[in-house]
C-alpha cells in the first residue's frame, strides 16, 4: 500500500512499495560504513479503462533517498528508526574531507503528470518535474517479516532553488521545515535487496561474501545473487574484459 500526498493534493491509493537496499563495503575498507537506501516508485493509473480494457497510466512519482545515514546493530534493528535530518543531524552524518565536511545522504524525488487526462488536474501541475530536499523525516514502524511501514514527510524544492549558488544564512541553517511538508508518503518499504564489493578471495566469491553479509546484517534468507567480476583492458586493445578471480562486486535478492 502506498499513500502520497503531493503539493496538497491527495493521490490515489496504490499496491506500491519502497525498497530498502544496502551497500555493504569491502573488508579491506574498514572505514567504510554499511549504507542504506530507499526507494518508492508510486504509480497513478485512470479512473477509467481506455479502449484496448486497461487503465493507462496517468502519473507517477519517484522518491529516492540515498544513504539513510542509519547505523543499526541488524537489519532487524531498522524497526522504530527516526530521521529527522536537521542541522544536527547533517552534523553527525555527514563526512569530512579536505575541504571540510558534506553531506552523504541525498533525497530526491521526480513527479510526472500526463498532460490531456482527465484525471490530471486533481494531481498537480502537469509535465515532469525534478525536486530534492534538505529537510525531511522518516519514520519506521515495527518490522513484519521483511516489511517496516514507513512514513516520509518532506520538504522539497525545484532543482532550480536547490542547487542555489550563495550559501545559506545560519537563520536558514537552524531552520527546519518551515510550514506543513510538501510531500508526504505512508508506505510499506521493504527489505528487498543490497551489494558487497568482494577483495580477491578466489574462483568463487560467494561463499564468503554470505558469511560477511550475515556477519554485518543478521541472519536471513537471500533467494538469488549475482557476481560482477572487475574488468580490464589489456594493452594495446580496446577491449574490456572480466577478471575472475579479482576483485568483484556482488548483488543479492532477498526471498521477500
Amino acid at each position: 500500500m502506498s499513500y502520497v500526498q503531493w503539493q496538497g493534493r491527495t493521490w490515489s491509493l496504490t499496491d506500491d512499495e519502497a525498497s530498502l537496499i544496502v551497500r555493504l563495503p569491502p573488508r579491506d575498507c574498514p572505514a567504510a560504513l554499511v549504507e542504506w537506501d530507499l526507494s518508492l516508485d508510486h504509480f497513478v493509473r485512470a479512473s477509467q479503462p481506455g479502449p484496448d480494457g486497461k487503465k493507462d497510466l496517468i502519473a507517477a512519482l519517484h522518491v529516492d533517498i540515498g544513504n539513510l545515514g542509519l547505523r543499526p546493530r541488524t537489519w532487524h534493528d531498522l524497526s522504530g528508526q527516526h530521521i529527522r535530518a536537521d542541522a544536527r543531524w547533517y552534523e553527525q552524518t555527514s563526512q569530512s574531507g579536505p575541504f571540510g565536511k558534506f553531506a552523504k545522504t541525498r533525497f530526491d524525488a521526480t513527479a510526472w503528470i500526463m498532460t490531456g487526462c482527465a484525471d490530471a488536474p486533481n494531481l498537480g501541475s502537469t509535465g515532469r518535474e525534478h525536486w530534492a530536499a534538505v529537510d525531511f523525516e522518516v519514520q519506521f514502524g515495527q518490522r513484519d517479516g521483511l516489511v517496516f511501514p514507513c512514513e516520509i514527510d518532506a520538504w522539497v524544492l525545484p532543482h532550480e532553488d536547490f542547487n542555489r549558488e550563495e550559501a545559506e544564512t545560519p537563520e536558514e541553517l537552524a531552520a527546519f521545515g518551515q510550514g506543513p511538508p510538501n510531500l508526504r508518503v505512508i508506505t510499506r518499504a521493504v527489505f528487498t535487496r543490497g551489494s558487497l564489493q568482494m577483495p580477491r578471495c578466489g574462483a568463487d566469491p560467494w561463499p564468503q561474501a554470505q558469511r560477511e553479509i550475515h556477519a554485518a546484517l543478521g541472519p536471513f534468507e537471500i533467494e538469488r545473487h549475482e557476481v560482477k567480476w572487475d574488468i580490464h583492458r589489456p594493452l594495446g586493445t580496446d577491449q574490456y574484459t572480466e577478471r575472475p578471480g579479482w576483485r568483484s562486486s556482488v548483488r543479492f535478492w532477498t526471498a521477500k
